[in-house]
């Protein structure tokens, strides 16, 4: 390492080899998402983020898109003074006026003091000891449970300084801090003061310099920017003292500087009205300016992220990224010196420029840069290569190099010429020089070979063993050997493979490990790997892997077995990491035209692109540690509304807000072009990662219900970090008639509706079979009744009858006279069948109405009464009701009002019986005669007439009634229909 800064240190030193140099950068405008161009400074949080402060309002740049935050989102002036984190997604915010916001997890809101009181604070400073400071017009104060307390500054003769304070470090556990330069205050316009917060002491450095800007570097010393260079500040018992920067940043006394940082690998930085400067830890000096590579405009400050890449805002170009601190643009290589082309060899640290113009080498090594003139006329578009010989090869001829010893010149003698010699060049092991053109031509040792193509051949290549490989426009690919037979000038071929995978070749080279790189036309890079002629497997890199372009114009492999890939719009290092090809884009953001691609001894890559070359040290810096940055979801958008991207708290969302967009992003800014995305929703219906694009914006339409989990996966292409997995969980609630618990609800109601529905069906089904079985009781009760009414009725009549019968045969034996039995017999049998009718007009259904009941009852009372030779007045409703009544119904109240004509006709000696018969709600009927009454002790003991009136009439559930007395009896009978 020392030997590599020796020589680093040489060739800065060295002007006419570094006549012309540049740097290369990404530029960030509005055009890229940038609020505004404006930009003032950078500050980043734990997590990766960069806060750009700008005129125009502040964003946040993810290492996928900017966040923007102005007046219209919520900021009380676009001017932000300063930005300070207090924890993980939760940063102050200080704007240029007198208010305090606050940034959690996106969303930004106002922060509210006790007293309302808000200085404008210029900065924000948290000391060695965790306190908060805060550098305000209104002087210092130190804010603290939600309160800014003033701090007083007073000097040791008691006066007071400030109050327009600017800017502040925190250093030696005290407060360095500088006063506003365009307006007055003790002890004047840009001085500086230093606090001590413990002893409360104040020191002033007086007004002999005009302090500028302050840093601190990595060993907590304090640096100052004054009008007359950069000063290191020291404090002593006396007082205040500058002096001129130790080395090896001696070389910054002289430097008047807008802004000072150190970055961690001990450069100190500045910027001028002119551009940027970089001191190295050597002493090395480094000027950016236009001419550099840096856009127009005034440098305001310089920002190293933890990924060690150098950011420099601009206050008119936006912000700048410098790709590498090892790359370097040359337009030329001297003085009035073109470099069309390079020759550099890993073996030697010499390195030649050929200008085609002026037909000039160049040749440069860590002590020297020498020029060689010739006086042959060369024709144009020359290309030189260098190793055991010296060759230059042209359109029609070539051309081997010779020196002139002690002298500045060469000459050019002609080895071949014709047509089919413009092409490609290599050098064999042997030294000899290799072209590929329409036809393959090894040049040296006095000899010729060639091997005629069908096609051209764009790039030769050579094996460790000395064989030579080309790939024709053909599609073939072939393996040749110089045929040493004497007198024999062929080329032998010992393999071809025609129609390959690799489709219209025009590059190729082989690494250490026996793979064979093809670039091509349109079709990206193919990596075949070959075993004894075999092509056994075979890989495909393009655009989509992180090459810059499909069309591969140039291959080089290093010795360190890394492949450089040429195309026409930049520079690819393609490098094995986990048995895996990974892509590192060196040019990203520059459309530059690969030509030729060269290394040196000592390292260092030398590419030849249109209008220049490129010196290439080392790709980039190597970030603090390897592990992945973290996934950051950005934004999270719900309909129109954003919400908090905190992923401990996920979001939880209604059924009719289920689109949602996501944007997410990796704050890794070595390239980030070279950074894909995918992603997995869990939980929905579609399983897998989509495929890895560049696109960060994740969104959904139309989510069902349910618990979601997005998982996003980060792919660095250039392998400098491992893949990396982040997740966010959200939920979108169904409605609420698919809630849990309106569907425990729904289950119970209807656990319920069906427990009741079953229940009526059973109590139904238990009622109809209970009225069934009523029924079936009623029927066995008809017919026991109907038994017994035939036994009682029809069984003592045929009894009777039988018993005449009998007599009626032993009075003819005893020729005895049989008349009374004869009508006694008569008799029984008219009353048996009148009891038979009855029965059957009982029993038949269709007199199941009032009507039918009420006629019988009238006719048979008077056809019954006439025979008795009663007077008979009967009064009935004109018109009938139909109302429907049961056989029981009938027959009780109709036998009930047979027992009491009965009882009438027997035991009354009544001339008259008035029979009224009337229908409400009940059934009325009433007997009422003019007998000579009966009281019911005069009843005979075993007499049942009355009772079984009694018994029918409340078996009905209605009502009977007896009165009789001297002038007769009525007997009332009200039963309920």
């Amino acid at each position: 390492m020392k030997i590599f800064g020796a020589i680093v240190s040489c060739l800065f030193l060295l002007a006419p080899v570094c006549h012309g140099q540049g740097f290369l950068f990404v530029r960030y405008t509005p055009k890229d998402g940038l609020i505004n161009g404006r930009a003032r400074f950078i500050v980043q949080d734990s997590r990766g983020r960069l806060y750009i402060s700008t005129f125009g309002g502040l964003s946040v740049y993810d290492g996928s898109r900017f966040t923007n935050y102005n007046t219209e989102n919520g900021l009380s002036t676009s001017l932000v003074n300063d930005i300070l984190e207090l924890g993980p997604d939760s940063l102050l915010v200080v704007p240029n006026t007198r208010a305090l916001h606050l940034i959690v997890h996106g969303i930004l809101r106002d922060v509210r003091t006790v007293d309302r009181f808000y200085p404008i604070a210029n900065r924000l400073l948290r000391t060695e000891t965790g306190e908060l400071y805060a550098i305000a017009d209104d002087g210092l104060f130190r804010f603290q449970g939600q309160r800014y307390e003033k701090v007083r500054l007073a000097d040791a003769g008691g006066k007071e300084a400030g109050p327009f304070l600017i800017q502040a470090v925190a250093a030696q556990h005290k407060l360095f801090i500088l006063t506003d330069p365009y307006l007055a205050s003790y002890p004047g316009m840009a001085s500086l003061l230093v606090y001590d917060p413990v002893t409360k002491q104040l020191l002033t450095a007086g007004k002999p310099d005009q302090f500028v800007a302050l840093t601190r570097d990595p060993a907590g010393n304090v640096f100052a920017a004054t009008e007359k260079g950069v000063r290191l500040v020291e404090v002593g018992e006396d007082g205040i003292r500058l002096k001129t920067p130790p080395p090896p940043y001696a070389a910054a006394a002289g430097i008047q500087s807008g802004s000072l940082l150190f970055d961690r690998s001990g450069s100190l930085w500045l910027t001028t009205a002119r551009d940027v400067i970089e001191i190295d830890p050597a002493g090395n000096r480094v000027s950016i300016g236009p001419r550099g590579g840096f856009p127009a405009g005034l440098a305001n400050s310089v920002f190293e992220d933890r990924e060690r890449n150098i950011w420099i805002t601009n206050t008119e170009n936006g912000v700048s990224r410098l790709v590498s601190r090892g790359l370097r643009f040359y337009d030329s290589a001297a003085p009035g010196f073109a470099a069309t082309d390079i020759s550099a060899d890993n073996t030697s640290d010499s390195v030649w420029y050929y200008d085609q113009v002026r037909h000039q080498l160049l040749l440069q090594t860590p002590g020297e840069a020498k020029r060689f003139y010739t006086d042959d006329p060369l024709p144009p578009n020359g290309h030189i290569l260098f190793g055991k010989s010296a060759w230059l090869s042209t359109p029609g001829a070539v051309y081997q190099v010779k020196f002139t010893p002690g002298t500045d010149r060469f000459n050019a003698r002609p080895v071949l010429t014709g047509p089919a010699v413009d092409g490609r060049t290599c050098i064999d092991r042997q030294g000899r020089l290799v072209i590929s053109s329409t036809r393959i031509l090894v040049i040296g040792e006095g000899r010729v070979w060639q091997r005629g193509s069908p096609e051209l051949c764009d790039q030769p290549a050579v094996d460790n063993q000395g064989r030579i490989w080309a790939t024709s426009r053909a599609d073939s690919l072939m393996v040749l050997e110089p045929d040493m037979t004497p007198g024999v000038d062929t080329l032998r071929l010992i393999a071809a493979w025609p129609g390959i995978l690799a489709k219209s070749p025009r590059s190729l080279c082989l690494d250490n490990a026996g793979h064979i790189w093809i670039g091509t036309r349109d079709h990206g890079l193919y990596c075949v790997k070959a075993d004894s002629f075999r092509l056994q497997s075979w890989r495909k890199l393009t655009i989509n892997e992180g090459l810059s372009e499909d069309f591969i114009r140039y291959l080089f492999c290093d010795p360190d077995n890394n492949i450089w890939a040429g195309t026409p719009s930049g520079l690819d290092e393609i490098r094995w990491i986990n048995d895996s090809p990974r892509v590192a884009n060196i040019t990203p953001g520059h459309q530059l035209a690969i030509q030729k691609i060269r290394r040196s001894a000592d390292g260092t890559h030398w590419v030849v692109v249109d209008g220049g070359f490129l010196r290439i040290g080392r790709t980039h810096a190597d970030p603090e540690d390897h592990r992945p940055p973290d996934i950051l979801f950005s934004q999270i958008l719900v309909g129109n509304t954003f919400v908090a991207t905190d992923p401990g708290h996920p979001v939880s969302l209604s059924y009719d807000r289920n689109a949602i967009s996501f944007n997410v992003g990796v704050p890794s800014f070595i390239d980030e072009s070279q950074t894909r995305y995918s992603y997995m929703l869990e939980g929905s219906s579609e399983a897998g990662w989509s495929p890895a694009t560049r696109q960060s914006a994740i969104n959904f339409v139309n989510l069902p219900p349910g618990k979601y989990t997005l998982w996003v996966k980060a792919r660095f292409l250039s392998g400098i970090y491992p893949d990396t997995l982040g997740s966010y969980a959200f939920v979108i609630r169904p409605p609420w008639w698919q809630t849990t618990v309106f569907r425990i609800a729904a289950l119970v109601s209807l656990l319920f509706v069906i427990g009741w529905a079953i229940r009526t069906y059973t109590r139904n089904r238990l009622k109809a079979q209970l009225l069934t079985l009523e029924r079936q009781r009623a029927i066995e009760k008809e017919r026991t009744r109907i038994a017994t009414d035939m036994h009682d009725d029809l069984g003592a009549g045929l009894s009777r009858i039988k018993f005449l019968s009998d007599t009626i045969g032993i009075k003819q034996q005893r020729r005895l006279p049989i008349d009374e039995e004869i009508d006694g017999i008569r008799e029984y049998s008219k009353e048996m069948i009148d009891k038979m009718g009855e029965i059957v007009w009982a029993l038949n259904q269709k007199h199941d109405v009032l009507s039918d009941l009420l006629s019988y009852t009238r006719s048979y009372a008077a056809g019954y009464l006439m025979q008795a030779a009663i007077d008979a007045r009967i009064d009935a409703p004109e018109e009938l009701p139909q109302t429907v009544v049961s056989g029981e119904f009938r027959r009780n109240v109709y036998l009930a009002v047979k027992e009491a004509l009965h009882n009438v006709v027997k035991h009354s000696q009544a001339q008259q019986v008035v029979m009224r018969m009337s229908v409400q709600s009940a059934l009325t009927i009433v007997l009422q005669d003019n007998g000579v009454g009966f009281t019911r002790s005069a009843i005979r003991p075993y007499a049942n007439g009355l009772l079984n009136m009694e018994r029918r009439i409340a078996e009905l559930g209605g009502r009977l009634e007896i009165r009789s007395g001297e002038s007769g009896t009525t007997v009332t009978i009200e039963v309920p229909i």
